[in-house]
């Protein structure tokens, strides 16, 4: 189960730190599950230094390493991530157009949005003292991952390779950072920080997504996810 944060240092840093602790909690919850003979999850933090960053994304060396040495059947991926000026929705990614998607990586999606859904509806009945309304009014969805295209031929080359893999894999958009539009979100974080450009901009983001409650409630939907779908191969 490789879990890997999202962008890196170099890129959208404030993301980066953001999506560190929640993989973090992730990884505390998943290292005390097993498989059903009995054998614990093996639960690989990956790019935990952010070596593996480049300036347009992240690489996901690790778990490729990984696949090649246990098999594309054997390997998990998961990068959480948040949503930048994308409205107030959960979303599960996967890579490619539909006819080109993996199966196993349709049902782990199909298994995280479960686990979104249901935090939707714990919200609706008032467990989350901090959530915003906006975020338990928004919705949860399954979506495929814009295929990389050159001269009409699909490449499947993204700087979030996480969705690229040959293994059953995730992309989750975790509800979103309030940017108020896609300049800001594609700017960088730390740049408008110095510029004093975050006063009410990110207003979402730095309350309940870096929250206790938030990085919390979104490590164990993406955990419990991975467990879902882990039971349904047994």
């Amino acid at each position: 189960i490789c879990l890997t944060p999202a962008h890196g240092p170099k890129r959208k840093s404030l993301e980066w730190e953001w999506s560190s602790l929640v993989v973090n909690k992730m990884v505390e919850r998943l290292v005390d599950e097993k498989y059903s003979d009995g054998t614990p999850y093996n639960v690989q933090r990956c790019n935990k230094d952010g070596n593996h960053t480049t300036e347009k994304g992240y690489s996901m060396v690790e778990t490729q390493q990984l696949i090649k040495k246990y098999g594309s059947k054997c390997v998990i991926s998961v990068v959480p991530h948040w949503n930048g000026c994308a409205g107030n929705r959960f979303e599960a990614l996967m890579g490619g157009e539909e006819d080109y998607t993996r199966p196993d990586s349709i049902k782990l999606m199909e298994c995280i949005a479960e686990e979104a859904r249901q935090v939707r509806e714990r919200a609706m009945n008032g467990e989350f003292s901090e959530m915003p309304a906006s975020a338990m009014n928004g919705t949860v969805k399954v979506v495929h991952f814009p295929p990389r295209k050159k001269d009409g031929v699909i490449t499947y080359k993204s700087s979030d390779g996480a969705t690229m893999l040959n293994c059953a894999c995730a992309l989750s958009e975790n509800w979103y950072a309030d940017y108020p539009d896609s300049k800001e979100w594609e700017s960088s974080s730390e740049e408008n920080k110095k510029k004093g450009k975050n006063d009410g901009k990110y207003t979402f983001m730095s309350g309940w997504l870096f929250s206790k409650e938030g990085i919390e409630t979104i490590a164990q939907l993406n955990a419990k996810g991975i467990k879902r779908y882990i039971d349904t191969l047994s």
